[in-house]
């Protein structure tokens, strides 16, 4: 407030902003503010996770599909804010009425995005998958419990190790993209 006070609120949503605002982005500012708010209310609540999904696979909107580059913005946006998998079938069939059946490259980026949904309530920072193996990296503030990792590791076929703290190993099928998507889901899904 004091701040406001001395130099004046300046134009928050413009290009003119002051102070505080201007070092960072009003988003991330107002994102930290309510983050400091919580904090000094004793709210439990840390920063959120967003995972980052490398998997091999080309996952995209086309141009062919959608031409046109703000609404291909637009829906990439949109994606990001999907929180599972009721969400992502709703977006899949308003795809289908506005720009016709998917193309593969569509139905990946919409796979990929119910990977990163998965992975954002395990806070997984990292989930990668190359050449038959599949990497799950934890953020320190993961809810899933050692004990359920165990039973994740010992149950018999798993082929899951603990590589590293915090970093889970798993064998996947090299193959098709339906496979290893499902695979990746199956894991996930058992650590939930």
């Amino acid at each position: 407030m004091r701040d406001l006070e001395i130099r004046g609120s300046g134009n928050l949503l413009g290009a003119e902003q002051h102070g505080h605002i201007a070092a960072v982005g009003f988003d991330l500012y107002t994102e930290l503010l309510a983050e400091a708010v919580r904090e000094l209310r004793g709210e439990a609540g840390g920063a959120a996770v967003e995972p980052v999904i490398n998997v091999g696979v080309e996952a995209l909107l086309p141009e062919a599909y959608v031409p046109e580059v703000n609404q291909r913005l637009g829906i990439y946006e949109r994606l990001t804010e999907l929180r599972g998998d009721e969400e992502i079938a709703e977006m899949r069939a308003e795809l289908t009425d506005r720009f016709g059946p998917p193309p593969p490259a569509v139905e990946a980026l919409l796979d990929v995005v119910g990977l990163r949904s998965l992975a954002r309530r395990l806070h997984a920072e990292r989930v990668e998958a190359n050449g038959g193996r599949a990497l799950v990296t934890f953020a320190p503030s993961t809810p899933v419990t050692p004990e359920r990792i165990l039973a994740v590791i010992g149950k018999p076929g798993s082929g899951v190790s603990m590589r590293k703290e915090f970093i889970l190993e798993a064998t996947v099928p090299v193959g098709p993209w339906p496979k290893v998507r499902d695979a990746l889901r199956s894991l996930l899904e058992s650590l939930a």
